[in-house]
């Protein structure tokens, strides 16, 4: 545990004793009300001397503009209150719904159950490892782990700044590493073709979605939501204009689920995706299945709600109407099936938007141009997950060298 020693000349500095670059950072705030507590900020980093006043500086000129405030009222006293306080306050307008809806999920499911009546103040970095500790024993994959103890650790962040926390519980905790990416078995060209091929001739449901991904990598929540008007059959393109995310509904948003569909950030740069004669001849026949479905359900068993929608439910399900945005659980259990049974193993409907680079890959297309239809931010993150070189490629390279040797010895014996 820390031992903080005041820095005389720099006041509201202090270093740990056993570790001269780990510095305790304070600035008063003042009362919220009269007869309230005065509070503090609190900010613990690691650095320089230098790197701790302009750190203690940033923080005043935070409470000087106001961005810091102490809080009137009962401080929050257990991770439960506090967690309550700092995603209605710091997160609800800040996230996305989906994206608070997996907060609140994790904060429910996770956090609650094994740390929210732990009292703030007396959090120490063993009640933080047994936490960490208690997840794994339950089972949790590593990524799951990593994205909880990440969530709790932002929200304990949040109470040291503002003062509620006095100490870091975090220092001194063995924090788990981000785990690195699945490792994915791309299937064969003969594989892929029997996948699509046992769909088609199973009339499976999930034919056109599997069929599409694979065709354009197109990201799962795309695929749901994407409409007719950005299909270019003509041109043999498709224009990536939003995204469908599962968000909870009701009045505890526990219980109920709805789709929220959302605009995805592309120009026109990054939001064409191009697509070959074949699919783009097989969209056109599709088309037509999807009209010819409307005509015969409207209007007591058809709904557009969800946007004129390329890949629509057929069907009824469950009391819906058909025309609504497949269920993304109903959709990877439809695919997950017809994977096993071509003996592809454990495979998930988005793995599809990777195989669809791997291929492009396999193939000789380079990263640059994989990146570009990948709509990746990055090449970096295309060559990190794409740019690996397997044994026959690296066996190539080396038999390169034999001629550039064998050509030196000619010269030699010359």
């Amino acid at each position: 545990m820390a031992r903080w020693k005041s820095q005389g000349r720099y006041p509201g500095i202090f270093v740990d004793e056993r570790d001269p670059t780990h510095w305790r950072l304070v600035v008063n705030l003042g009362q919220a009300a009269p007869g309230e507590p005065r509070r503090r900020a609190v900010k613990v980093i690691h650095g320089s001397l230098s790197d701790a006043r302009g750190a203690h500086t940033e923080l005043q000129g935070q409470r000087d503009k106001r961005e810091i405030m102490p809080q009137a009222g009962k401080a929050p006293r257990t991770v439960d209150e506090w967690f309550a306080v700092w995603l209605e306050t710091y997160k609800r307008r800040e996230l996305e719904r989906s994206t608070f809806a997996r907060y609140e999920n994790d904060f429910r499911l996770y956090i609650s159950p094994h740390i929210g009546r732990a009292k703030l103040r007396r959090l120490k970095p063993q009640d933080f490892q047994n936490f960490s500790n208690a997840l794994a024993d339950a089972g949790l994959e590593p990524g799951t782990i990593f994205q909880v103890v990440a969530l709790l650790r932002q929200a304990l962040s949040q109470a040291i700044t503002l003062g509620i926390m006095t100490r870091n519980p975090l220092t001194g905790a063995k924090l788990p590493k981000r785990p690195g990416r699945r490792k994915l078995r791309v299937p064969s060209d003969e594989e892929l073709r029997a996948l699509l091929d046992t769909m088609s001739t199973a009339g499976a449901s999930a034919y056109p979605l599997t069929r599409m991904a694979l065709a354009t990598g197109i990201r799962e929540g795309e695929l749901i939501a994407l409409e007719w008007p950005s299909v270019d059959l003509r041109n043999g393109t498709v224009w990536v204009c939003r995204s469908a995310s599962r968000v909870p509904a009701g009045p505890e948003g526990r219980r109920f689920y709805e789709y929220v569909f959302k605009s995805t950030k592309t120009d026109e740069s990054t939001g064409a995706v191009p697509i070959d004669a074949g699919t783009a001849a097989w969209l056109k026949e599709w088309k037509k299945t999807v009209r010819a479905a409307k005509m015969a359900l409207r209007p007591n068993h058809w709904t557009d709600d969800d946007g004129d929608l390329v890949f629509p439910c057929l069907s009824t399900f469950a009391g819906w109407p058909a025309g609504r945005a497949w269920q993304q659980g109903t959709l990877r259990k439809a695919f997950g099936r017809y994977a096993a049974k071509v003996d592809l193993g454990y495979l998930r409907f988005h793995d599809l938007r990777h195989i669809y680079g791997a291929v492009l890959h396999r193939n000789g297309v380079p990263l640059l141009t994989i990146s570009r239809l990948m709509r990746h931010k990055s090449i970096k993150t295309t060559a990190d997950i794409y740019g690996h070189v397997g044994d026959v490629e690296r066996r190539e390279a080396v038999n390169t060298l034999s001629a550039v040797f064998a050509a030196g010895n000619q010269k030699e014996s010359r």
